[in-house]
């Protein structure tokens, strides 16, 4: 997030008297403020990727915002995130052009470019600290393929080639090794575990992991559930230690790690924690000076009417049955893949929707605020009978007690609440492409089906999304609404069609 946010890391309303935190001008204060603190310590600042999407910033500015932002904090060392991959190679060759021209290093040692799709990255850098030689090897999650449109480039495990290495690097009489991973807090310990005989620290992201010792007596927001200490340490098959670090999201914290070495290059002790960017943090002048000159621009953006509806777009009601906010998001992402020969059945998650859009004029911050989690639409094909369990799993009772129905488009589903858990969908019906009836669905036929990333991903209890036999990357999801509004012009009654999913009975369990 780069202007500052609420507690919920969701638009700060600070004329409604809300105080507001993070921010990119906050992060850059508190940055300055530690290189400063630390001099003597010779620090190094170090981002772990997915600094695309989010926010409405994005949509407008694109990779040049981001890149003006990092230039400000100047990293020692960057890896890749797979939303830095969202808009294709052509969206990302242009970011690294630019990381490049400014000194700005970008490291990821298990990609594998074989077309020159973007600028060529090394595997690692040594960095001179004291007289002391500090590699970074950067790594990305090796599925990333399977997030993101990466086009033709190729992801060697992550485990394995940081393991590779870093044995390359101590060869070369490193001794002191840092991994920046964007991997995930899971695959880090595994990696901690296998790949940890000459690796110190590693520094990550992705699973958006909040890390904090409760005994270190720091600041945090205590709505965030804590999923380990700062650092997690993992102690390896030969004995060593190895810390595991990662700052949560949304620019609302920074971490902060000291690390001392011995002579030999081993961790003999640390201290840190992750310091929160609550509101009484400063504010960097230039830094803020520049977010209040693009936040204009934004605005602007943001004000800018695209279509008009003519009936309320609820969201109140998603969870619990078919909404109109559902319905035309589904058409949306439908419409995108479909053409004069071709048209394929849409499913969201009901959770995918957050902010409803009342009658009269629709804007570009309407549009993405309704689903503002920066999925890809994606093309699946299933079976049908993974296609109803999904559905069927969309009006059980979820562990947070709250259904998740499914939004619809080109199907027509009825279901029971009263019958038992996954036993509760009567029927459901397919459109024909050629003649527009509704057909039942075939559970052993193939179907292509539209989703978000996040379903297909096998979120949320949604399995069956993972048993597709081909799954096909496409743009982000704000991109595909905003286009089919524009589209439509005007949304009523007629355009949107109801009656997609009929649900009798209520559930409590």
């Amino acid at each position: 997030r780069f202007d500052e946010t609420s507690n919920k890391s969701s638009k700060c309303r600070s004329d409604l008297g809300e105080e507001c935190i993070a921010g990119i001008a906050r992060i850059h204060y508190a940055v300055s403020k530690l290189r400063s603190e630390f001099y003597n310590h010779t620090p190094l600042l170090l981002n772990a990727g997915d600094n695309y999407q989010g926010t409405i910033w994005y949509n407008y500015h694109r990779w040049k915002v981001v890149a003006q932002f990092i230039e400000k904090l100047h990293p020692d060392a960057m890896t890749l995130g797979n939303h830095e991959f969202d808009d294709g190679l052509q969206g990302l060759a242009p970011y690294l052009n630019h990381l490049q021209s400014v000194g700005i290093p970008t490291v990821v040692s298990n990609l594998i470019d074989r077309t020159g799709g973007i600028p060529k990255l090394p595997p690692s850098l040594i960095i001179e600290r004291q007289k002391r030689s500090i590699g970074i090897i950067g790594v990305i999650y090796d599925k990333t393929n399977e997030l993101s449109k990466t086009g033709d480039l190729e992801f060697t495990n992550s485990i394995a080639t940081v393991r590779a290495e870093a044995e390359k690097l101590k060869q070369r009489g490193v001794h002191i090794i840092i991994v920046l991973s964007h991997c995930g807090l899971e695959i880090d310990k595994k990696m901690a575990t296998e790949a940890g005989d000459h690796v110190d620290v590693i520094v990550g992201g992705h699973s958006h992991s909040f890390l904090y010792s409760p005994d270190s007596g720091q600041p945090y927001n205590e709505q965030d559930t804590i999923q380990g200490d700062y650092p997690v340490v993992i102690e390896n098959a030969k004995g060593r230690k190895i810390l595991i670090v990662q700052a949560y999201a949304y620019g609302k914290y920074i971490g902060r790690l000291t690390t001392y070495f011995d002579a030999d290059g081993e961790i003999v002790y640390w201290e840190g924690y992750p310091v929160y960017m609550r509101h009484d943090v400063y504010q960097h002048g230039s830094t803020f000076r520049l977010v209040k000159k693009l936040r204009k621009q934004v605005q602007s953006y943001a004000s800018t009417k695209i279509a008009e509806t003519r009936i309320d777009l609820e969201q109140e009601t998603c969870r619990t049955r078919e909404c109109r906010l559902g319905s035309i998001f589904a058409d949306a992402i439908a419409d995108y893949y479909t053409n004069e020969t071709f048209h394929p059945v849409a499913v969201v998650n009901a959770g995918n929707f957050r902010t409803p859009i009342p009658r009269g004029d629709i804007t570009n911050e309407d549009a993405i605020g309704a689903a503002p989690f920066s999925n890809s639409v994606e093309l699946l094909t299933l079976r049908g009978d993974a296609l109803w369990n999904l559905i069927e799993h969309s009006v059980v009772w979820s562990a947070a007690k709250r259904l998740n129905v499914m939004q619809v488009s080109g199907i027509k589903i009825v279901a029971d609440l009263n019958r038992k858990p996954y036993a509760r969908v009567l029927k459901i019906e397919v459109q024909d492409l050629r003649t527009k009836h509704y057909k039942p669905l075939n559970r052993t036929a193939t179907y292509k089906v539209v989703t978000l990333s996040f379903l297909a991903s096998g979120k949320d209890g949604f399995k069956w999304a993972l048993e597709c036999t081909d799954r096909q990357i496409g743009p982000l999801d704000s991109d595909v609404f905003i286009g089919y509004l524009k589209k439509l012009k005007v949304i009523t009654e007629q355009n949107l069609r109801s009656g997609r999913f009929f649900i009798n009975g209520t559930v409590t369990s």
